[in-house]
Parts: structure tokens; C-alpha cells; sequence
């Protein structure tokens, strides 16, 4: 019988040639490969969508609020997978500017202050033109803030009242000191030209005053601030009191600031505790943010509160009690801190 109706009756074996190998191997890495990119397509679609993304608002980085939002991102990373939670810090012009942000829908999270809060939430002073803000809410306390009002020794300045006249850095708008610094102005009949304001970041401050470009700075921040020890060093700032008849009357109806003080060796050339005005750092957010988001950050932060406190010695005096309480009046609790505080008996 011929070859070829035997191969039609039985079939015939094809040889196995090295061109047929090559070409099987390439069509299967070319499948293998094919499912393997499906697969991570799926993988990495499936983790964007579980994956949060959460932003906090703090100051300048040579401030108290700056470390103590990287304190938050940091104990958050630690659990940062498992959660699917990412926490970042953003550095800004300070409280003001990280609460219109927040209301604006830009920002997760904002470290503020108390003053600046209570105007927030009633629509008043720096937030008159917004109105209240009624989806404002209070997540924790944090650290608390003073005033400083630096000069250069040889300004002239010993008293709150010889700025009249003077060159003036307060850190431009959104900024917590130029809003209290207004307050200030209003108790005691200034204006905006009883000083020279310079214009610029905070952060040029302390090489403006030793410079003499500027005769004094003020920013409200924690006690321990790096640009103050800096400016002490490097050309004997001095600190300048914030104290008199108008200060008091302001206090009394402000409810958001208090009398407080830097105490004596906190700074190089100190010779005893210098009176000034402070309120209290707060980290806030908003309805906009969901419960479950608000709850993890609160969660992560106040549970580890020992490694969060250690970042920064103006965190050291806080313990979960204290961060969970001190609401301003008036002000609503996030309904996510609201069932951590309740979960693990802060409330």
C-alpha cells in the first residue's frame, strides 16, 4: 500500500524538528505571558479601588504641626497594607490656610488651631466671607501652641507695643499668627499700617532678622520651635512678652486663646518666663471625609500613642485622654473619632 493512503488510514507521526520546538515554546511564554498581564491588570484595578488616600494639612517644617502630621503618616504606615490607608503630609502656610482647604474639599485632614476653629465654625473673623462652617468636625487635641514675637536685640523692642513702626514678618496669609496678630490689632485700635509688614515665607525669617531686613517675626506654634532656637543662636533674638490691658480684654472674649508662657531656658538668653498668649493645636476634618478613613487615622494614632509622642518633645506631655478631649464648644465630634473615642472608653 502507498505511504499516503497508509498514513490516511492510520495517521502518520509528524518528525520533531528544533523549528517545531521553538515554535511551540514561543506560542506557550506568549499565552503564559498574556495571562500573567491579566492577572496583575486584575491585581493592581482591585488594589486601586481598596486603597485610600488621605491628606493632611500641617505648617512650615521648621514648626511643631509639620512633625507632628508626619507622627500620624508614620504610626498610620505601620499598618498602612493591612488597612489599605495611606496617610501624607503636606507642608502650607499654616492653620487658616489647612482650613479653607479643607473646607474646599482639598484636604482630608488640616492641623489647626482652637481660635481659628471656633471663627471657622461660626463664620466669623478671617471666615466671615464663607459663613459658618457647619461640616466642620473635631477629630483630636494635639500640642499646645504659644505666640512668639521674636526681635533682634538691638530693634528696640520690649513690649508688644514697640512693633509700632517696626518691619514685621508674620508668615502672610493663612498663616495662625497673621490671624491672631489681627485680633490683637483690633483689641487695641491698630491697623494694618501701625506696622510695616514684610512680605514672605516664615521660613526666611530668621536670615531676615539677622540680617536686619526685619526688625522682628511672629509665629504661634509649640514651645519648642527649631527656627526660634536657630534665631537665639545665631544673632540673640530675643523673645518679646505679649502682655497689657487690651491683651486682657481680648482673652475675655475670646475663648479660643488664654494667657500662657515660655518658660525660662527654653530658648538661649532667657532669663525668666516670658508672659505671652496661646490655644491649643487640633487636628480636624470634615463630613466630607468618610467615618472609616477618620477612624483608622484616630485609631492608629491614639493606640500608639507612646511612638507618636516621641516624635517631637512638644508631643511628649499627650496621652490618649487628653487628645480625646477639649472639644471647642459648640463644635460636632467626627462620627469616625466619635466610635473610636466610644470603643475604647475615652467617651
Amino acid at each position: 500500500m502507498h505511504r499516503s493512503n497508509l498514513c490516511q488510514l492510520c495517521g502518520c507521526v509528524r518528525p520533531i524538528t528544533d523549528e517545531y520546538i521553538s515554535k511551540m515554546e514561543e506560542s506557550m511564554f506568549k499565552r503564559l505571558a498574556m495571562l500573567v498581564a491579566c492577572g496583575l491588570l486584575i491585581g493592581a484595578s482591585a488594589l486601586a479601588q481598596d486603597l485610600r488616600f488621605a491628606t493632611i494639612g500641617t505648617g512650615h517644617v521648621t514648626g511643631v504641626s509639620y512633625p507632628a502630621g508626619g507622627a500620624i503618616a508614620r504610626v498610620a504606615a505601620r499598618q498602612a497594607r493591612a488597612l489599605g490607608l495611606r496617610v501624607s503630609v503636606e507642608a502650607t502656610a499654616g492653620g487658616g490656610y489647612n482650613l479653607q482647604t479643607l473646607l474646599d474639599g482639598e484636604m482630608d485632614f488640616a492641623i489647626t488651631n482652637e481660635y481659628l476653629v471656633g471663627k471657622a465654625w461660626s463664620g466669623t473673623g478671617p471666615f466671615a466671607s464663607a459663613g459658618p462652617a457647619n461640616n466642620l468636625r473635631f477629630v483630636m487635641r494635639l500640642h499646645e501652641q504659644v505666640m512668639f514675637v521674636v526681635a533682634h536685640p538691638n530693634a528696640g523692642i520690649a513690649t508688644f507695643d514697640d512693633l509700632k513702626g517696626k518691619k514685621v514678618a508674620l508668615g502672610g496669609e493663612g498663616s495662625d499668627a497673621a490671624a491672631i496678630t489681627d485680633a490683637i490689632f483690633a483689641a487695641k485700635g491698630w491697623t494694618q499700617t501701625s506696622i510695616s509688614e514684610q512680605p514672605g515665607r516664615i521660613g526666611n525669617a530668621v536670615m531676615d532678622l539677622c540680617d536686619r531686613n526685619i526688625d522682628a517675626y511672629i509665629v504661634v506654634d509649640g514651645v519648642i520651635n527649631s527656627g526660634i532656637t536657630e534665631a537665639a543662636t545665631a544673632c540673640d533674638a530675643v523673645l518679646v512678652p505679649v502682655t497689657g490691658a487690651a491683651i486682657d480684654t481680648m482673652l475675655a472674649a475670646e475663648p479660643g486663646l488664654r494667657a500662657a508662657s515660655i518658660p525660662n531656658g527654653a530658648y538661649r538668653g532667657m532669663s525668666g518666663d516670658v508672659q505671652t498668649i496661646g490655644t491649643s493645636a487640633l487636628l480636624v476634618s470634615s463630613t466630607n471625609v468618610d467615618s472609616r478613613t477618620v477612624y483608622d487615622v484616630t485609631r492608629l494614632t491614639l493606640s500608639d500613642v507612646n511612638r507618636f509622642t516621641i516624635l517631637h518633645p512638644s508631643l511628649k506631655p499627650l496621652t490618649a485622654e487628653r487628645m480625646s478631649s477639649g472639644m471647642p464648644e459648640g463644635l460636632f465630634l467626627h462620627a469616625g473619632a466619635e466610635s473610636y473615642f466610644r470603643e475604647a472608653g475615652l467617651q
